[in-house]
């Protein structure tokens, strides 16, 4: 890759103790050879010439000499690498030195040979070797290698973004309720602030009620604490459903009801009974209107645990109870 140095001669012969200072030698002698900068290693021949040497007691006989050109050092560095498990390793590529004046790869030139790495396909880091990018490979260069490392990681668990589409909150639609007619008693509707109306009664009276959603008074709803968190899950708030006694019963879930740590997380809501049993056939679940409504059968009585669980996408859940008591 370089360009031939300067090429010289040497005289020798001399008789007398004479020298080239004292033979009277004028002119000077040259030389000539085929190396240039793109010839390879090896050994060059540099022809000899007596050129226009002249001296009165000498004649000069030329003779051959020759140049050798040695491997190009650059050193090699192999890049970096990782992929997860199961995958196919990436391809192995590495950096050489800037080429200067007398290193590094020649422009327009490649190695020949490829890098290769210590075996094994489990979670770890394993050396990048030289493999076949040796001088053997490559005549003409004196490769200095810098090893490196692939890393092979676990799959990372990629979940989608998902935007929670928000669901309206349905309230129950209560058929208006005519004013009793009492007979030997009193009918009391007591309504606490900012809950559903809780009819009471305090003497046993008939009652006349419009086509309705409340009947008789045999059942009615209470609420119970939350009973787990878990994950991105930081809060579950007790249901606000007030005592309701009737015969049927529409409860919308609040919208705020389970509260999360991530904006992105997706909550779905399910509903079973506390025992991890399926909801009775007489009460259901909308989970789109995130509604609970029942409509106990005669006979029924009794009090049902009824537990709320809302789960991420990220495998948190939360649970909150309500009970259903019928017929007390």
């Amino acid at each position: 890759g370089q360009a031939n140095p300067t090429l010289s001669e040497t005289i020798t012969g001399f008789v007398n103790g004479e020298n080239t200072s004292t033979a009277g030698i004028t002119g000077t002698a040259t030389g000539s050879t085929t190396a240039t900068a793109a010839t390879g290693v090896g050994i060059a021949t540099i022809t000899g010439s007596t050129g226009t040497l002249v001296a009165a007691n000498y004649d000069f006989i030329p003779a051959d000499g020759t140049v050798t050109i040695t491997r190009r050092p650059v050193n090699v560095t192999a890049d970096a690498q990782s992929k997860t498990v199961g995958s196919e390793d990436p391809v192995l590529t590495y950096q050489t030195e800037a080429q200067t004046a007398a290193r590094g790869l020649l422009q327009n030139e490649t190695l020949t040979g490829s890098l290769e790495r210590t075996g094994g396909e489990t979670l770890g880091s394993y050396a990048i070797t030289q493999g076949t990018l040796t001088n053997v490979n490559n005549g003409n260069y004196a490769i200095s290698f810098i090893g490196n490392a692939l890393t092979i990681n676990s799959v990372p668990l990629v979940l989608p973004y998902l935007t929670p589409t928000p669901v309206p909150v349905v309230s129950p639609v209560m058929a208006p309720v005519q004013p009793p007619v009492v007979t030997g008693g009193a009918v009391e509707l007591v309504t606490p602030s900012g809950v559903m109306p809780v009819i009471s009664q305090t003497a046993v009276a008939p009652m006349v009620v419009e086509p309705a959603f409340v009947t008789l008074p045999i059942g009615k709803i209470v609420t119970a604490a939350t009973t787990s968190l878990s994950g991105g899950f930081v809060d579950a708030k007790p249901l606000t459903v007030a005592l309701v006694e009737t015969t049927a019963f529409i409860t919308p879930l609040p919208q705020n009801i389970f509260t999360h740590s991530d904006a992105r997380a997706t909550i779905l809501l399910a509903v079973r009974m506390a025992d991890g049993t399926a909801l009775p056939v007489w009460m259901t679940f909308d989970p789109g209107k995130r509604v609970i409504t029942g409509t106990p059968p005669k006979g029924v009585t009794g009090e049902f645990n009824v537990v709320v669980i809302a789960s991420d996408q990220f495998g948190g859940e939360a649970h909150a109870e309500m009970k259903v008591v019928v017929g007390k």
